[in-house]
């Protein structure tokens, strides 16, 4: 025990040399330095400040390369705060360089990814799809919807009557027929009922509609027996035909014509009225139908190719009373433009959400030129235009269908 308290205080005495040394040492040093001359310590701020002002030049282009790295960051941070449940919207800063907001467009991508989850929400459903999503296409589209197909029961159909014939003056030819098919597809109508009212062999569509009814996409009903055409005789007799041959393959329904396309203007994505049908009958279970209201869009036609891209321009509000409805083909009587109710309740819904853009044209001004009281009574919308931009991006898939 007293050897190691011996061994300790000679530790703790060599420290405290140490100490002292150091202390020593220091003292002398700063009597050194204090003693220098005034016109050495001139001189010697003089080198340090050469020294920081060439310093400060080596170091300019790492501080502008900093700045970009700020500049990067902010617009993430942008791209963070404006995230929403549809995509990331990005921010342009005018401060922002071109090249650097270009950086950052791989994450906007990621809204196109959306799209495709976004298109059905039963993907077990599915049937058959062409691999048309944007790693083939070079494209930011998602092109699945041209040709999906589905199998029964389905959530969402349409009932379609028609006649093609060559002397319509709304000039609705089989390729704005097929026009028609191709857009029920892309806002999410799973099937198509397709009664064919013509009156001639010519006016048959069963070799146009070939390749519709191959893949399973429409269910294509010869109706001829029912002309000359009528109302009552032709299109309610159709619609009768439907509700008992097909009630239990379809929940909801739509019966609409070929110039007729359900359009929402907050959603234009692939698949729009499929997700709103789903949300609309989740948040109301005992709504049995709702009405698209009627929005005429008249004038003299552009020269294009695609009926919705031919007029853009509509009446100011719902033209009329002749809406179309949707509805749940088990509790209604079908009828034209309010069914009978047999269950359940008539919903309400509001015209931004969804309407129904009826392509008239020339109707109102006998197929002639615009007229002064045909634009007073119209607006322009371009709300059609994603859609279009989606079918010009999609041409090489839809093409073998429409021609």
């Amino acid at each position: 025990m007293l050897r190691s308290c011996v061994c300790l205080r000679r530790h703790w005495k060599s420290r405290v040399v140490a100490i002292a040394t150091v202390l020593i040492l220091a003292t002398v040093i700063i009597g050194v330095l204090l003693s220098t001359s005034s016109s050495s310590e001139s001189n010697a701020r003089v080198s340090v400040a050469a020294r920081v002002e060439g310093f400060e030049t080596a170091i300019e282009p790492l501080i502008k390369h900093e700045e970009t790295i700020d500049a990067d960051v902010n617009v993430i941070r942008n791209l963070a705060e404006t995230e929403s449940e549809g995509g990331r919207e990005l921010k342009r800063e005018p401060a922002i360089e071109q090249a650097t907001i270009a950086k950052h467009t791989e994450l906007n991508s990621k809204q196109s990814l959306q799209t495709h989850r976004n298109l059905k929400e039963a993907p077990a459903r599915h049937l058959t799809t062409t691999n048309t999503s944007k790693s083939d296409t070079d494209q930011s589209f998602d092109c699945s919807w041209v040709n999906a197909t589905y199998q029964p029961p389905y959530f969402l159909t349409a009932l379609l009557t028609y006649r093609i014939y060559e002397d319509d003056k709304a000039k609705l030819t089989t390729k704005e027929l097929k026009q028609w098919l191709e857009y029920m597809r892309y806002i999410g109508v799973e099937h198509v009922y397709a009664y064919d009212s013509y009156y001639t062999q010519d006016e048959n569509q069963k070799t146009a509609l070939a390749r519709y009814t191959a893949d399973g996409y429409i269910t294509l009903i010869d109706w001829s027996m029912y002309n000359p055409y009528t109302l009552k005789g032709t299109k309610l007799t159709a619609y009768a035909d439907c509700k008992k041959k097909f009630e239990t393959e379809t929940d909801w329904q739509t019966a609409i014509d070929i110039d007729e396309y359900p359009y929402s203007s907050v959603d234009t994505e692939p698949g729009f009225l499929y997700r709103y049908m789903k949300k609309y009958s989740r948040a109301n279970p005992t709504v049995s139908e709702i009405s698209m209201e009627n929005y005429l869009y008249l004038g003299k036609p552009l020269d294009r190719e695609l009926l919705m891209e031919r007029l853009w321009r509509h009446t100011h509000g719902p033209a009329n009373k002749l809406v179309k409805p949707i509805y749940k083909l088990a509790n209604v009587k079908l009828l034209i433009h309010h069914n009978k109710i047999l269950k359940g309740k008539t919903g309400h819904i509001k015209d931004e959400d969804l309407r129904m853009n009826h392509y008239w044209g020339g109707r109102l001004q006998n197929w002639g030129e615009d007229t002064p009281e045909i634009l007073a009574k119209t607006e322009t919308d371009m709300g059609m235009e994603p859609i279009v931009r989606a079918f010009k991006e999609c041409e090489k898939y839809i093409r073998p269908y429409i021609d």
